[in-house]
């Protein structure tokens, strides 16, 4: 082949070169707009998705009482999942809130969802309104410990009862002999304080046993009331 017929094949293969690397850059960018289109759109979608995600989890509430913002002291977790009817609750979703000497000051409760608190509010004004709820962080919830029913309060123990004297009033019961509190309490401005002692017990069974078989029982010659912590 002529130097002429080489420098004409050169000539002519630079131009289809450059047509055929144009493609390659344009599709290169092109793919880059739509990966970050696509990555855009994904982060645009996921937005909105996290936050319905976070909506729809767990929500936690504390209801108390509109009276002193007490609950009663005879108060049941059955008692309160009754009155928040249709919130899908159950005996885990609810722990009950003592102050220092065993009143019953609030309940604070575990919404499955923002619909079934926002429920639990009307439940509670269609019922007279009794209670209020308000939100709380879930925080709050964690570092609640909660009786469960395996604690039992002695009401009425005399002031002179030393362990021995309880122990022998708890004779037939599986119970912490170790884990026995004692509270002074007035349960009325006008009535004369009372003594009040906590004991644990393994398992709920153990102490429904305790309060079955003690209840209006008598340490020292004084009747003893018995009443399961939750």
């Amino acid at each position: 082949m002529s130097k002429l017929s080489l420098l004409r094949s050169a000539l002519t293969s630079r131009p289809s070169h450059q047509l055929r690397s144009a493609p390659a850059g344009s599709l290169w960018a092109s793919s880059q707009r739509f990966l970050s289109t696509e990555a855009g759109a994904d982060g645009a979608s996921s937005g909105p998705s996290f936050f319905q995600s976070s909506a729809d989890g767990l929500v936690y509430g504390r209801i108390t009482g509109r009276v002193q913002n007490m609950l009663g002291k005879n108060m049941l977790k059955t008692d309160l999942i009754h009155q928040l009817e249709g919130c899908d609750l159950s005996f885990h979703d609810v722990k009950f809130d003592y102050n220092r000497v065993y009143f019953l000051t609030g309940a604070l409760v575990q919404f499955p969802s923002r619909a079934s608190y926002e429920n639990g509010q009307k439940q509670l004004r269609l019922k007279g309104g009794l209670f209020n709820l308000a939100k709380i962080d879930r925080s709050e919830w964690d570092i609640k410990s909660s009786y469960d029913g395996k604690a039992v309060l002695m009401e009425g123990i005399p002031f002179n009862a030393t362990q021995d004297d309880l122990e022998r009033f708890l004779s037939g019961c599986n119970y912490d002999s170790s884990s026995f509190q004692s509270v002074t309490r007035t349960e009325r401005s006008d009535s004369d304080p009372i003594r009040i002692v906590m004991v644990r017990f393994p398992t709920q069974l153990d102490a429904a046993h305790a309060y079955a078989s003690k209840n209006r029982s008598f340490c020292l010659n004084a009747p003893i009331n018995m009443r399961i912590l939750q």
